[in-house]
């Protein structure tokens, strides 16, 4: 039914220490509870907790509201329209825990009339969650709220969705301990988000987690002067998912220097720029995610000033910025030099993918302690200046799979001082559908590859590699899967072709392995050609040759008049060869190949792979 018609005017509780809740799940069509008088300290706990009455709750004409010393969920849950709570005196109320949350109803209320914007808080400790999922309210100026002993602000604003206008500005937040969720969905449903003014707090002992996550805003927040003096602060998701597509300026923060972790910081923020300009990152110890997925970013400001010795990962740490440019505010040559960072997965992956962007400035990054540098640069789109990543060290690397996988700009890889160990397992994917030219692992360097298990679509796709050195020494002992190593129009050096495939002969790999370099040839070194004057099962017959003074065991036939190839097993004479392939009969065009390429090439081909290249030079 519509409840009961509530009237209790009048009552004298001078002697009451608690309402504690008097007024819980009542249902009322009508309420009235004027001139309530109280005189000694009093609980207000849950008074009012899931009062079901639609009208105003007017409660301006209580006395002795100085008593009052525990708000804590005084009205939650409450369907009321809005409040009056002008004239309260709360100055000694400790706890404003969950106050107002789930008042649902209110919406334009909580404004001036309501008395709320005006309340003494002098003695709060704790705010955690006042308005915690009140959904509806459209504006909160609450600046002249005195915070000074408040410890506790997670959720203050939490789930607040329409929220427009958020005034914060000048609070004393020396004593708050947390601001987790701080804002989380404040605006979020709202047409153009929330306005938030919160400038002058200085945090000392802080948790800051997804203060800002999911926030909407109208316009560039003001969030001038934060001042955080406390070591390791946590910066996990303070701005993440924050939507709205305004620039954010954090240039007046200071004591940065205390800032811990950077977990997932902008994480798919919608800014369209970041300004940390004189911000002291030397104590951050993760930047996992750090601007992931921001879609509309284009520049950090401030981004050459910035060094993280003892930063741990940068996995996924500009992942997906499409636009985000690098020409105007590149790396500091100290930005990751510390030689701590364990993990760099898709650090730079599909950056300015669409925009283009100068190369960073990765020249000094130090790697000795990197794990995995897999998808670092996949469809990354560098469109001036060059990747120089010579200098890197990479003792530790276990994968580097699609490291460049599909990138644009990047056409020289000097790796050649990257000295690799028998930790590395995978080059899959390596460069993939890029646009590079040559990759150099250094034809004297010393790096171990005898741990390597795949080398499966390391060039598939790739039409402009020429150039692949590996170290004379190679060790391919491991190499188990190697399936589309090159696919495409790739041409490579003969030299350097040859050597390839003697070194991919030195695996033992045996299965259906396509390797198409596109017109890459091979040097064959030439000793005999001629052609067959007959036929016999598993010879080469040719009456005008000496071939007992040029051809050797383990020579290569090559059937010129049909592609197909042969071994010589025995040089029988010096007019008949015998053949481990019957591939000759009488009138057929054939050369006679000696190189250590041709026969590389030849027991690739008897393994099962399928080659398809230029043929021999």
């Amino acid at each position: 039914g519509a409840g009961c018609a509530i009237s209790l005017d009048d009552f004298d509780l001078t002697s009451c220490n608690n309402i504690n809740t008097f007024f819980q799940q009542v249902k009322a069509s009508s309420f009235s509870v004027e001139n309530w008088s109280f005189g000694t300290s009093v609980s207000l706990a849950s008074a009012f907790y899931a009062l079901d009455y639609s009208g105003i709750l007017d409660l301006s004409s209580w006395t002795g509201t100085s008593n009052f010393t525990d708000m804590q969920q005084t009205f939650r849950l409450c369907t009321f329209s809005d409040i009056n709570l002008t004239g309260w005196d709360t100055s000694n109320v400790t706890s404003f825990y969950i106050t107002f949350r789930d008042c649902e109803n209110v919406t334009t209320g909580f404004g001036s009339s309501s008395g709320i914007e005006t309340l003494d808080t002098s003695s709060a400790t704790n705010m955690y969650g006042v308005f915690y999922s009140c959904e509806n309210i459209e504006s909160l100026d609450l600046s002249a709220w005195d915070t000074s002993s408040v410890g506790s602000m997670g959720d203050m604003f939490r789930d607040c969705y329409k929220l427009t206008y958020l005034n914060c500005n000048d609070w004393d937040t020396s004593s708050v301990t947390t601001i987790v969720r701080l804002c989380y969905k404040v605006g979020s449903v709202s047409v153009s988000g929330c306005e938030i003014l919160m400038d002058n707090w200085t945090l000392n002992t802080v948790n800051t987690n997804n203060a800002f996550e999911y926030t909407k805003f109208s316009v560039a927040p003001s969030l001038l002067n934060w001042d955080f003096n406390s070591a390791s602060t946590n910066f996990t998701g303070l701005f993440s998912n924050a939507d709205g597509q305004v620039a954010l300026d954090l240039s007046t923060w200071t004591g940065t220097s205390n800032i811990g972790t950077c977990y997932q910081l902008f994480y798919f923020a919608e800014f369209t720029s970041v300004n940390l300009t004189g911000w002291d990152t030397s104590s951050v110890t993760s930047f996992t995610y750090g601007f992931y997925a921001n879609g509309y970013l284009t520049d950090i400001i401030g981004l050459s000033g910035l060094q993280m010795p003892l930063n741990t990962s940068l996995r996924s740490a500009f992942d997906s910025c499409r636009l985000l440019k690098f020409d105007t505010h590149n790396f500091h040559d100290d930005f990751a030099s510390g030689g701590l960072i364990t993990d760099m997965l898709s650090t730079f992956k599909m950056v300015s993918l669409s925009s283009g962007t100068a190369a960073p400035n990765v020249t000094n990054f130090d790697l000795s302690s990197t794990t995995t540098t897999g998808s670092m640069f996949s469809s990354a789109n560098i469109t001036s200046g060059t990747l120089d990543v010579s200098g890197w060290s990479t003792p530790l690397l276990i994968s580097l799979g699609s490291m460049f996988y599909n990138s644009n700009g990047i056409t020289n890889l000097d790796l050649s001082g990257w000295n690799f160990t028998n930790t590395i397992t995978s080059f899959v994917n390596f460069v993939r559908g890029s646009e590079v030219v040559t990759v150099d692992f250094g034809s004297a360097s010393s790096s171990d590859f005898s741990g390597l298990t795949s080398f499966s679509h390391f060039g598939y796709g790739i039409d402009s590699i020429t150039t692949i050195t590996f170290p004379t020494t190679l060790d391919l002992s491991s190499l188990n899967y190697a399936q589309n190593f090159l696919y495409g129009a790739s041409t490579m050096g003969s030299t350097n072709y040859g050597f390839f495939l003697i070194t991919l002969d030195t695996t033992g790999l045996t299965g259906a392995y396509p390797l198409v370099v596109g017109s890459s040839q091979y040097i064959a070194t030439i000793v005999d050609s001629g052609t067959t004057d007959g036929t016999t099962s598993n010879k080469l017959v040719d009456s005008t040759q000496n071939f007992t003074s040029t051809v050797s065991v383990d020579d290569i036939i090559f059937n010129d008049t049909d592609n197909t190839y042969a071994k010589v097993t025995v040089v029988d004479s010096d007019t008949v060869l015998t053949l481990d392939v019957d591939i000759m009969t009488s009138g057929e065009l054939y050369e006679i190949e000696s190189s250590l390429f041709a026969k590389a090439r030849y027991s690739l081909a008897v393994k099962g792979w399928s080659i398809n290249d230029g043929g021999s030079v």
